[in-house]
């Protein structure tokens, strides 16, 4: 009976043991394999719908990747557009002297070149409707003072019949070399050209507002005392020529940095960054640095500046300061071609200075002044010395 019962106990515990491992190795069999399998089995369905979902879905679909060409085919076509209008506006512009740009080897054209430049400045003039103020220099004395102050006033009231003040020699940018015997070299001509051109915008500018203005008052004189801008004082074009020590100017760009032009180095060609902190690229594009320094009536300084936005040579603002002409002021600075505060009119007016940048495109076909190969910054350019007067 024993040995029976020790048979049954054996068979069941042997049984216990291989239903124990069993579920050992059904567990470890689960966890281990099929549950993991199982999550990849779900990975799958979801990838799975994902992709039959983009398939379906217009999203990355064949139609959307056609017009997705076709939007870049578009802004292809509007940048070559873009660049084509930019050629055009350049190539209309009209050299000072035909045939001289761009590698010209005749010493006449040359020197045709410095008469033309004066010829453009008297023009500015003229457009400007510009004269310069002559005043007697009487030397007073017993019996003379009566004869000087009659003589002053007579010159007063001519030169006031003037729509604007500016100077031939002192309010262009005028080289030195349109003075000097010897014929200037064609990369130094072509760097005057680009001068004249940007001259020839900001007078455009000063012409307009003035002529707008005074057509506005209607039966109002266009003259000095009347007109918005009453003085052109001067026009820079240069490195350097934007870059003020002073810090009160008003920034109209977050490009503005003061003394950049003077602080950073000049790249490969000698031309130094100007207050926006950016480099010609020849071949592309010039940066010509400016600063214009007019007499204008306070309420209109505003307007001035944003005229001065938007032309062929894409002129940038960068930054302006305004000072007040007083009676005290007038007569401390004598900086003016004015005889007397009172030549300026009655309403208040200020010294505005004004500097910016010029972006000239220089691309192949667009100026007669371009290059095929890369042409070097002449050296008063380079130095940011003064090249006027």
């Amino acid at each position: 009976m024993m040995e029976t019962i020790k048979r049954h106990a054996f068979l069941a515990g042997l049984a216990a043991a291989v239903v124990v491992i069993s579920l050992a190795v059904l567990l470890t069999a689960y966890f281990f394999y099929m549950g993991p399998n199982q999550t990849t089995r779900t990975v799958i369905r979801s990838t799975g719908s994902r992709a039959k979902a983009l398939e379906q879905g217009k999203l990355f679909s064949e139609d959307l990747a056609n017009e997705l060409a076709q939007h870049v085919d578009r802004r292809e076509k509007q940048h070559e557009d873009l660049l084509g209008y930019i050629r055009g506006l350049g190539a209309a512009r009209e050299p000072l002297v035909e045939g001289l740009f761009p590698t010209s080897t005749d010493v006449n054209l040359r020197h045709s070149f410095k008469t033309a430049y004066d010829a453009k400045i008297a023009t500015f003039m003229k457009t400007l409707g510009a004269g310069t103020p002559i005043v007697p220099t009487g030397k007073g004395g017993k019996g003379k003072k009566e004869t000087d102050d009659l003589a002053r006033a007579a010159a007063r009231e001519v030169y006031r019949k003037f729509t604007m003040f500016a100077h031939p020699k002192e309010s262009f940018e005028r080289p030195t070399w349109v003075d000097q015997d010897i014929a200037p070299s064609v990369e130094v001509a072509r760097y005057g050209q680009e001068d004249i051109w940007l001259m020839e915008d900001i007078v455009a500018v000063i012409a307009k507002m003035n002529a707008d203005v005074m057509a506005a008052k209607k039966g109002v004189p266009a003259v000095v005392a009347n007109v918005p801008v009453k003085e052109l004082v001067s026009i820079r074009i240069r490195p350097g020529a934007d870059a003020l020590s002073e810090t009160d100017m008003q920034s109209t760009s977050e490009r503005y940095r003061p003394g950049a032009a003077s602080a950073a180095p000049a790249d490969i060609s000698g031309r130094a960054p100007s207050l926006s902190g950016r480099y010609s690229q020849s071949g592309f594009f010039l940066i010509l640095p400016w600063r214009l320094t007019v007499v204008v009536e306070s309420a209109y300084a505003g307007e001035l500046i944003r005229r001065l936005k938007g032309k062929e040579t894409f002129l940038s603002v960068e930054a302006w300061r305004m000072n007040p002409i007083t009676g005290i002021s007038f007569s401390r600075l004598r900086t003016f071609m004015a005889d007397v505060r009172g030549d300026y009119g009655k309403r208040g007016v200020a010294l505005l200075e004004i500097v910016g940048e010029s972006m000239v495109f220089q691309l192949a076909g667009g100026r007669v002044t371009t290059l095929v190969t890369a042409a070097k910054t002449p050296p008063e350019k380079a130095t940011g010395k003064k090249t006027g007067k």
